[in-house]
């Protein structure tokens, strides 16, 4: 019976003992299976979550001793606990041996200690009258005496201080796999917090637009350098690590002109025909910031559902906030790695500013130089106050170009009729429509006809005027040239403060003619009716008596 509880009490430990090792190795197995299936690029690390481990990224990199030397902790615990495994195997098959082998066993003692105490007592049976009439401990006492039996009995005590002996070191192994167990679980969750840390930083490096950090010190650029290419080389050089080419390379002015092409209805149509549509929605302005990069081709196909937006809902405000939209985008790019190296920038932006005022360069070939370096990477380093003479280091952590283009008007968009076909319409030709003013199919002229009335009732006026200059030309007095030329003048100022609505708003798209010529038919059909009322009225009307008229 004792057999088979031993037997059970192995079996039951030798399965917790094998389930616990695979718990313990699972972490790492699960670890090394995620590096080698790389990164999931379509779940996008967040943006604040790739600006701490870019900014950490040093940080990081100084954790990798204590890592190492967690990781071969973590190694040489799992070598300990493999040899305890096999020594624990060992010890198992040990006291299954000692409990129940063919030979040096307890079985085996226990077999023959109940033989011989058969054997002794038939003899104590026979020699003894009196020995069947003791107890059962009287004769074991007598039993046991014999050397015969105590030999047996000395050999299994031997057997079962072996076998006690298996237990205790079986014991302390256990408690001693369960101990480095749940340190192993603990270093695991530690290096897999770590490894994906470092996965994640990795993705983070492989978006558009994040820089590696720079530490300001090692931002060095030599304040008396006597040439200014010379300088601006240097500086050149830090930006072209600090700033992404993802945003460098798409300017401002890239995305202005693409909103100020004039485009038809039917140009949108056939250049959208085969593209993939990209709305600009929460979650795409999101990405783009960061992860996503957005290139001219975006921007065109963004555009272009923009304007055909206004087509259909005759609402300047969404081709308006389109173009706001990608210009707030661009600032968001340049917010997320100038937080990166915020102290690097500032120092540049410093030190590009005394070295300018320390060296005197004010010139116009020196702002054209500066001009040119803020328009290659699209930031605005210093600005030229022209009234101190002095530089300044641009204070905002901005761009320094969003003001500038957000300010700038659109060209108006065309009138269409519902087909999107444009219509022409006659417009004041001195009116402020930028780049619909240059387009001379968009210019009104007067008409010819309206040239020869003019002509004529100027002919007619001069005619007039001759015949009673001579007859009252004594008694009248001349009017001055100048008021009238005045008159003409306050004409055109007045005619130039009139409000430009019409020019400035988005025309319509056609519905308004239907409604006009809708009016002029029913105002017709009034005018009609009331013609023919008064034709009633003065035929029913009786006649007057003669008397009446004296």
């Amino acid at each position: 019976m004792g057999t088979n509880k031993e037997k059970h009490r192995k079996s039951m430990i030798k399965a917790c003992l094998a389930v616990a090792l695979i718990h313990s190795l699972s972490p790492m197995i699960s670890v090394r299976a995620y590096a080698q299936e790389g990164i999931d690029y379509d779940q996008l690390v967040s943006r604040e979550a790739c600006q701490i481990l870019l900014k950490g990224e040093g940080q990081l990199k100084e954790t990798d001793p204590s890592a190492s030397q967690a990781q071969n902790q973590y190694d040489k615990n799992q070598v300990r606990m493999t040899a305890i495994n096999e020594r624990y195997q060992v010890i198992n098959q040990e006291i299954a041996q000692l409990e129940s082998g063919s030979v040096n066993s307890l079985a085996e003692a226990k077999a023959a200690i109940s033989e011989i105490v058969d054997t002794l007592y038939e003899e104590y049976s026979l020699v003894d009258k009196q020995f069947d009439q003791l107890d059962s401990d009287q004769q074991w006492a007598i039993l046991s005496q014999d050397e015969r039996l105590s030999e047996w009995l000395t050999y299994q005590s031997k057997i079962e201080g072996l076998i006690q002996d298996y237990v205790l070191e079986r014991n302390e192994l256990e408690g001693e796999y369960r101990t480095l167990s749940y340190d192993n679980e603990t270093l695991a969750a530690s290096l897999d917090q770590d490894q994906s840390a470092q996965a994640q930083l990795n993705q983070c490096q492989l978006y558009p637009y994040s820089v590696k950090r720079m530490a300001p010190e090692h931002l060095m650029l030599n304040p008396s350098s006597a040439s200014l290419s010379d300088y601006l080389l240097d500086v050149d050089q830090y930006l072209g690590q600090l700033v992404p080419k993802a945003y460098s390379k798409l300017s401002f002015q890239a995305i202005f002109d693409i909103y100020n092409k004039k485009t038809s209805l039917e140009e949108i149509r056939q250049f959208l025909a085969d593209k993939s549509l990209k709305k600009l929605d929460e979650e795409a302005f999101a990405a783009y910031q960061y992860a996503r990069e957005l290139s001219l081709f975006d921007i065109q196909v963004i555009a272009a559902l923009a304007l055909q937006d206004y087509y259909q809902t005759n609402n300047k405000q969404v081709y308006h906030a389109s173009y706001s939209n990608l210009l707030n985008l661009k600032e968001r790019q340049l917010a997320y790695f100038y937080s990166l190296n915020e102290e690097v920038f500032e120092k540049l932006k410093q030190g590009l500013a005394n070295y300018l005022n320390q060296k005197g360069f004010t010139n116009e070939q020196t702002i054209q130089q500066i001009r040119n370096l803020h328009q290659r990477y699209q930031i605005k380093l210093v600005l030229f106050d022209p009234n101190q003479g002095q530089w300044k280091a641009n204070p905002a952590k901005e761009s320094g170009y969003f003001t500038e283009f957000a300010n700038q008007t659109l060209w108006q968009t065309p009138q269409v009729d519902s087909k999107g076909n444009p219509i022409q319409t006659s417009t004041n030709p001195s009116a402020d429509l930028p780049l619909l003013t240059s387009d001379k199919s968009l210019e009104p002229s007067t008409p010819s006809v309206n040239k020869d009335k003019l002509a004529h009732l100027k002919d007619k006026l001069d005619r007039a005027s001759e015949g009673s200059s001579q007859a009252k030309g004594q008694s009248l007095a001349k009017p001055p040239s100048l008021n009238l030329k005045k008159k003409e003048a306050d004409a055109t100022t007045q005619e130039a403060k009139k409000p430009k609505s019409l020019e400035d708003s988005l025309p319509s798209t056609g519905e308004q003619r239907f409604y006009f010529y809708l009016s002029l038919i029913v105002l017709l059909l009034g005018i009609a009716v009331l013609i023919y009322n008064r034709y009633l009225k003065r035929k029913n009307k009786p006649p007057l008596d003669e008397e009446d008229w004296d």
